[in-house]
């Protein structure tokens, strides 16, 4: 938030993630930390690709006969 606040975490603001599934998140304020953050952020965003890779052929075919025989089992 302006470069002063940062939140980290999992928390989903709903009933499940609140009350079962013990997500939580971290405040920090710290401006050094904040901007290591935002450094690992950008070295990320450098290095990521866009959509995903392409599956093999076998794979493919694989999950198409496990999508097939699936209910059966």
């Amino acid at each position: 938030i302006d470069h002063c606040y940062g939140i980290f975490g999992s928390a989903n603001f709903d009933m499940r993630s609140l009350h079962i599934n013990y997500e939580l998140g971290l405040l920090v304020y710290d401006e050094t930390i904040l901007r290591q953050v935002n450094k690992w952020i950008d070295v990320c965003l450098v290095r990521s690709t866009r959509g995903y890779p392409k599956e093999s052929f076998w794979l493919q075919v694989t999950e198409g006969i496990g999508r097939i025989i699936g209910p059966l089992i």
